[in-house]
């Protein structure tokens, strides 16, 4: 049974619901704080309802609305026949968050309003999209830090394999407040990366139309320690799909510097040693950026080309041919994940 990506639709610190970045991304610097370029909202909110949601509920609509309603041919009956939504999310709606934790201490935790609470729970962005796009069926949040929208998409893998959905709505959605970049800049652990807000919503099924961005192959989530363990893992995935790793034409990694001798060293000794790319140079970072890796090569694979400024500057080998086959990588403490797109025939 084949799985493919149906339309993907993207709100960042690029141009929102556009793939403008692909050719002419817009420049970021290290040291600032970077926030969502946001689309128009009145097509998609009454004012009131506007005034009562958090940004990040509002990106999270918008993108799912647009993964929808440019799905074409693969849903038969637009949303009324989606069968799921699974969605990823690290730090949820943490704007909500602050926002009645200040209320509380400005108000000596009396006279509190409910809606920011209301809205502050990871489940929110899911249940939101579920009740706009009125889709009754599977409906799951994972909140696992930088493996959130990895664990998200492996449970999509599971429930075409086990026929349990026909289509379902992968969602990432994440951001940093300034409030909570001012505490990682403190901490050192922005590791002068390029910030980024990230509201990805990707519709799979089983069925493929002209519109298709790409196959997605396989993928596999694991923890482990060492070199060794995920170099086995890696091959197992290939010989699991008839691949060997001369046919991967290029790895999308999840670095942040153009210097990072760790990752580049897991690529040489553990993923096969192929032609790296990159994009949280583009997207920055952030608990779900690893959605846009998958981003980068569906609309690679779509477009049958890779440009210069998604080339990692500083990898031994540059990917030159037509991409036919593209392994996704990213690893988040001691976990690892690794996906497998195929462009379409």
């Amino acid at each position: 049974m084949g799985i493919y990506i149906q339309s993907i639709e993207q709100i960042s610190i690029q141009e929102p619901l556009s793939e403008k970045w692909f050719l002419s991304p817009i420049p970021y610097q290290t040291d600032t704080y970077n926030g969502f370029i946001y689309p128009d909202f009145k097509p998609y909110f009454t004012p009131i309802a506007a005034r009562r949601l958090d940004n990040l509920l509002k990106v999270s609509v918008v993108t799912a609305k647009k993964a929808i309603e440019n799905a074409g041919a693969a849903l038969e009956n637009g949303a009324e026949s989606l069968q799921g939504i699974i969605l990823g999310t690290g730090l949820g709606s943490i704007e909500m968050t602050e926002k009645f934790l200040l209320s509380m201490i400005g108000n000596n935790e009396e006279f509190l309003q409910p809606t920011a609470f209301t809205n502050s729970t990871h489940n929110t962005l899911c249940t939101l999209i579920a009740l706009t796009l009125q889709c009754q069926g599977y409906n799951t949040t994972y909140s696992h830090g930088g493996m959130s929208f990895d664990s998200a998409l492996l449970d999509s893998l599971l429930q075409f394999r086990n026929n349990r959905l026909n289509n379902v709505l992968v969602c990432a959605d994440d951001y940093i407040t300034e409030r909570f970049y001012t505490i990682l800049n403190k901490t050192d652990m922005l590791e002068s990366a390029v910030t980024g807000q990230t509201s990805l919503s990707m519709l799979l099924s089983d069925r493929k139309n002209d519109n298709s961005y790409c196959r997605l192959v396989d993928g596999e989530i694991i923890r482990c320690n060492s070199e060794e363990s995920l170099a086995k893992v890696f091959d197992r995935l290939l010989e699991r799909n008839n691949l060997s790793a001369d046919r991967i034409d290029a790895t999308v990694i999840n670095a942040s510097a153009p210097d990072n001798r760790q990752i580049m060293n897991l690529n040489s000794k553990c993923l096969g040693n192929r032609p790296m790319l990159w994009y949280k140079h583009i997207f920055g970072e952030n608990p779900c950026s690893s959605a846009f890796g998958i981003y980068v090569a569906a609309v690679c694979l779509k477009n049958r080309f890779i440009p210069a400024n998604l080339q990692y500057r500083n990898g031994s080998v540059r990917c030159t041919d037509v991409p036919k086959t593209i392994a996704v990588y990213n690893s988040y403490n001691k976990q690892h994940s690794i996906y497998l797109l195929q462009c379409l025939d």
